[in-house]
């Protein structure tokens, strides 16, 4: 005959089984709700937000100059080059 704590350690195994079952089910329902909200929501500001896609705006003149003058590529460096001199800072 098996002991309680057998039948204990089933019952807990099961329970989490159910309980991963269960979450993973309400996260499913979940993006699902989150894509149709994205959706409609697309449907109705689509135009506004493609408005503002369409502008840069920063709220720091340097970054302004960077974006401008060399894209995405020259903020990475500046970002590269600022981590270092930060680094180097902090290291002293």
């Amino acid at each position: 005959m098996k002991s309680v704590k057998h039948w204990s350690d089933v019952i807990m195994r099961t329970v989490m089984v159910l309980n991963v079952n269960s979450m993973l089910e309400r996260l499913h329902v979940q993006s699902v709700s989150d894509q149709l909200y994205l959706d409609e929501s697309l449907d109705d500001y689509g135009e506004v937000v493609a408005e503002e896609n369409d502008t840069l705006t920063y709220n720091n003149p340097v970054i302004d100059k960077v974006m401008e003058d060399s894209g995405v590529e020259g903020f990475r460096t500046l970002q590269l080059h600022y981590r270092r001199v930060r680094d180097d800072l902090e290291c002293r």
